[in-house]
């Protein structure tokens, strides 16, 4: 097993699902990870919408996780700030599932078996 993959499953052994990703500490979710950006590059959120051309309120609520960004506003984040595309990808594509199975009782066992898929599906490519 890869070390990304070994870093997954024991990070996803370590996280509760009492019925909701909500309980993830806000550190964890991405537009809190991408506000943080922002202030460590000392921009305006007008500024970052206009980079992706958008409303700031776009942007805000992007940032306090009342929105969800897409794909793509996602690797417009990760130019801006000059960061790790996969990071944030992977940070939002985990934000991508908890949304997927939240409120479900077996949320935990569901990811555990979508990683064994996935990592049968990547040894058959």
């Amino acid at each position: 097993m890869s070390t990304n993959k070994k870093v997954l499953v024991k990070s996803l052994s370590s996280i509760t699902f009492d019925k909701t990703c909500q309980v993830m500490m806000a550190e964890h979710k991405l537009g809190f990870k991408l506000q943080n950006l922002r202030h460590k590059n000392g921009m305006l959120i007008r500024e970052v919408a206009d980079w992706l051309s958008v409303d700031p309120a776009i942007v805000s609520k992007i940032e306090n996780c009342k929105r969800r960004p897409t794909k793509h506003q996602v690797e417009q984040f990760a130019s801006l700030y000059k960061v790790n595309k996969r990071e944030l990808l992977v940070d939002f594509l985990s934000d991508e599932l908890c949304q997927v199975v939240e409120m479900e009782e077996f949320a935990y066992d569901a990811i555990v078996q979508a990683s064994k898929k996935i990592k049968q599906y990547t040894k058959t490519k």
